[in-house]
């Protein structure tokens, strides 16, 4: 990790992948996980959201989450890589930066081969 990167001990990114063939249930599934988010998280964090159907994911996201494991990006560009994708992105921390860790962690979990579950449902 690049050394300017501010970070804490408990920074991860976590990813749910779903089995959803249909590209429609992307906006339902950002409504039921924002609301919980809203109710359940600690806003101070900069835990942020961003949902995307597989066929979103671009070598641009993968490649952005490269990227975020050795560089200093910045929200802006996670912004407009999600606008450019249709990925849908919502920032609810106090700085929005977890917008970054977002969509990187989208592109990374892209690969399956970066990162670990931490639970598989059946």
């Amino acid at each position: 990790m690049h050394p300017k990167i501010k970070y804490s001990t408990y920074n991860f990114g976590a990813v749910i992948h779903l089995d959803c063939n249909d590209e429609k249930f992307v906006d339902d599934i950002l409504l039921t996980i924002k609301r919980i988010m809203e109710n359940e998280f600690n806003m101070e964090s900069n835990t942020d959201l961003a949902v995307a159907h597989e066929n979103q994911i671009s070598s641009a996201i993968i490649n952005y989450g490269q990227d975020a494991k050795k560089s200093i990006l910045t929200p802006k560009r996670a912004v407009d890589l999600a606008i450019n994708s249709n990925i849908k992105l919502e920032g609810f921390g106090k700085t929005k930066n977890g917008v970054i860790g977002a969509i990187a962690s989208i592109g990374l979990a892209a690969t399956k081969n970066d990162g670990k579950f931490l639970q598989k449902a059946i």
